[in-house]
């Protein structure tokens, strides 16, 4: 019995044969129609840069399904991230809310601080300060701590909340 071997479509034959099914399966995903549009195009110019050995039918439409679907998870990470970014007037609207028109107030958040530190546990005051002033990597604290990075993480959250507080309390909000 002899194979028969599937010659691979051109670009052109693949696009014509599964933009369509593309744009709709991220419609269904979520996307806004003009967003489809362009995720779509990003996903047959992946399939253009990135080559890729041809199988069958089905495993192409899989493919494109998955490179479309992670497009559309990058494409979100990217809208969260600068939903997240505030603009300048918005920055200074929330600086004068904390700080005041003056420096007095914030000064005032400062002290709240220092005497804050103070009062928490010790070793949640040393992780705070490994990671603030130090900049250390979580792996580091959790070693330096001899305890698990997810414990590490816990205790960080933890002694944030405690001096939001603590904070909160004697500046009086």
């Amino acid at each position: 019995m002899q194979m028969v071997t599937q010659e691979a479509p051109s670009a052109k034959d693949i696009i014509a044969a599964h933009q369509a099914d593309v744009w709709r399966y991220l419609r269904v995903l979520g996307c806004e129609p003009a967003t489809a549009d362009d995720l779509t195009q990003e996903t047959f110019l992946t399939i253009l840069r990135k080559p890729f050995e041809y199988r069958s039918a089905g495993e192409m439409k899989a493919y494109l399904r998955t490179v479309a679907k992670n497009r559309f998870l990058m494409a979100l990470r990217a809208q969260r991230v600068r939903r997240a970014a505030m603009s300048e007037d918005e920055l200074t609207q929330a600086w004068e809310r904390v700080a005041g028109a003056d420096d007095e107030r914030y000064d005032s958040y400062l002290d709240a601080l220092r005497l804050c530190m103070e009062t928490i546990e010790p070793r949640m005051k040393e992780s705070l300060e490994m990671q603030h002033s130090g900049h250390a990597p979580m792996k580091n604290i959790a070693e330096h701590l001899g305890t698990s990075i997810g414990n590490a993480k816990t205790m960080l959250y933890r002694a944030r909340l405690a001096l939001r507080a603590c904070i909160e309390k004697k500046v009086g909000i």
